[in-house]
């Protein structure tokens, strides 16, 4: 198949598929977890310049690993958030050093994500061995997926990979800010057990993170890249007419959108952004988009979460450095 394609449309054609059979099996299955069913094509489809499992650990062995962790954890502290939240906050302190020493902010992003979601929904009530299990039927199957996909669309050439930086910096004003802003949100969220905004804290950590460096335009590229994907699932939602309940309309209207952010953000170098911009669109359409929910309800209470906490959080930081 990939002889009779453009090389240089393999990537984006990789991308689109993934994407597509991973929210059709994460809108027809009934699913705790359906978000991981995009995210993973996600991390996968878009970082990744061959099928290999070790570049596939490399980037998601935290996440698996943590996401195991705060299940064990929620189960055996659940009366005493407590010890769970220093925890969660020396975790969070050591991820901010480890990203500025390795520059391996992708792995630690859906680390912390994963361990965040598994602790604030399990002291919420709900079940962890269930949500793992959704976790990691996600991960292999995607992983399975992975390799027939490469197989007939082979990248043509690797990309260079960025040189590590293995110099140790130490904790800047912006990193211990970091760590302050995501231990103190955690905190909140495991005290008032806010489940229904658990997926904005996603955003949160990721937009806290892009200011690990001081770096304020890719902080806002960071929650304008958020706030578009609730946009473009509030198109999606006029484009099919909110018939949420018709599958087939759902999907091509997804395969719509995707194409045209690969086509937008899709250049090789340009990863980071086009991750951004695929996760901001993904986590509300998986979420939402679902029949019988209020979608354009559901995605105004999001934007107005994401307002809110990206200028607390932007305010802190600016106000802490002085």
């Amino acid at each position: 198949m990939g002889k009779y394609i453009n090389p240089t449309l393999h990537r984006p054609i990789r991308i689109i598929i993934g994407m597509t059979v991973g929210a059709v099996i994460g809108l027809t299955g009934n699913w705790k977890l359906p978000m991981y069913w995009l995210l993973f094509p996600t991390i996968i489809f878009i970082n990744l310049p061959q099928a290999s499992f070790q570049l596939v650990w490399k980037l998601t062995g935290k996440s698996l690993f943590l996401a195991f962790i705060a299940s064990v954890l929620t189960d055996i502290l659940a009366t005493h958030p407590f010890i769970v939240w220093l925890i969660s906050s020396w975790l969070c302190f050591y991820a901010i050093h480890d990203t500025a020493k390795h520059n391996n902010q992708t792995s630690w992003f859906f680390g912390l994500i994963s361990w965040s979601l598994f602790l604030i929904l399990g002291f919420s009530g709900i079940s962890t061995r269930s949500l793992l299990a959704d976790y990691y039927w996600s991960f292999i199957i995607t992983v399975l997926l992975m390799y027939p996909i490469f197989c007939l669309l082979p990248s043509p050439g690797l990309a260079p990979q960025p040189p590590e930086n293995n110099s140790s910096p130490p904790l800047t004003g912006n990193m211990i800010c970091i760590g302050i802003i995501l231990s103190l949100a955690l905190g909140a969220y495991l005290i008032f057990n806010i489940k229904d905004s658990v997926f904005v804290f996603i955003t949160i950590i990721g937009a806290v993170m892009a200011l690990k460096k001081g770096d304020v335009a890719k902080y806002n590229q960071s929650m304008i890249g958020q706030l578009s994907g609730c946009v473009l699932v509030g198109v999606l939602v006029l484009i099919t007419l909110g018939q949420t309940d018709q599958l087939l309309v759902i999907i091509l209207g997804h395969l719509l959108i995707v194409s045209y952010l690969v086509y937008a953000f899709g250049q090789p170098n340009n990863a980071a952004a086009l991750t951004n911009a695929m996760i901001g669109y993904s986590v509300p359409f998986i979420l939402y988009m679902i029949p019988g929910q209020p979608i354009l309800y559901n995605l105004s209470i999001r934007v107005i979460m994401l307002c809110a906490a990206g200028l607390a959080i932007l305010f802190i930081d600016l106000t802490l450095q002085g």
